[in-house]
Parts: C-alpha cells; sequence; structure tokens
C-alpha cells in the first residue's frame, strides 16, 4: 500500500550531515559518555551505546557482570598507543 506507515518510514531518512551533527554532540557530552578508554595514563570518555555496537569485545567487557572493567566502568587499554582509542 503507498499510504502506509511502513512504505513512508521507509522513505523517511535522517541526512547524513545531520546525523554527524548529532553524533558529535552526544560524544562531547562527558556526563552521558558512561565507559572511559585509559591509554598511556589519559582517560578517553566514550559512550557504550557506540562504542559497544563496534566492537563485540568492547561489548563484553563493559556489560559483562563478570568483567572488572564492567563494573569500573573503563576499559584499560595500555597495549595500544593514544591514538588508536581515540578512534575507535
Amino acid at each position: 500500500m503507498a499510504g502506509s506507515k511502513e512504505h513512508q518510514s521507509a522513505d523517511m531518512r535522517i541526512p547524513e550531515a545531520y546525523l554527524s551533527i548529532v553524533l558529535g554532540k552526544l560524544m562531547e557530552a562527558p556526563k552521558s559518555s558512561g565507559l572511559k578508554f585509559v591509554c598511556e595514563g589519559q582517560e578517553i570518555k566514550v559512550h557504550k551505546a557506540i562504542v559497544c555496537t563496534q566492537s563485540s569485545v568492547i561489548d563484553k567487557s563493559a556489560n559483562n557482570k563478570f568483567f572488572v572493567e564492567a563494573h569500573k566502568g573503563r576499559i584499560e587499554m595500555d597495549n595500544f598507543d593514544l591514538p588508536t582509542p581515540r578512534h575507535i
């Protein structure tokens, strides 16, 4: 059906430029980050909703109650150079 809600929602796309702006603002909001990467002594605040969808390893570390990282809200990344976790 041409007038159905399913058809209408499929045609409604959010422009990438707008999404980029929204995600940029989200990344700058430290109070909603929820997780920190620690590398070379520096803490990088990240958003779990974003990084956990990009990596199953980070997702398990941040959300599994049996992992220390999930309780601390921080993941140590000393095996990487500083630019690496900044680009995750």
